[in-house]
């Protein structure tokens, strides 16, 4: 899985902990199948112009260079990424 996917930890018995849910963000994969491509770029690009728009674990994703917004820098920087040019940190806003 990737972007959007929820993750549900389990105790020893194999019992769903209370409050113990989370969901993946891989930055860049704003399509959600795990990897960062084209088609993600395509996306962030669309979502920067108004004719697409992501929502949730899916807008955190795509904001690929920290500053807070999935703009067209950041569908740049996606496409950079899926040609090899640029990559994309695990957690931008570590740095």
């Amino acid at each position: 899985g990737g972007t959007g996917t929820v993750v549900q930890v389990l105790d020893a018995d194999g019992e769903a902990v209370e409050g113990a849910q989370y969901t993946v963000v891989i930055f860049g994969d704003v399509n959600g199948d795990g990897a960062v491509d084209a088609s993600d770029a395509t996306l962030s690009k669309r979502n920067s112009i108004g004719t697409y728009t992501l929502t949730d674990s899916f807008v955190v994703a795509g904001d690929v260079n920290a500053d807070n917004t999935c703009d067209a820098s950041d569908a740049t920087l996606s496409k950079r990424s899926s040609i090899g040019t640029y990559t994309i940190s695990v957690n931008p806003y570590a740095n």
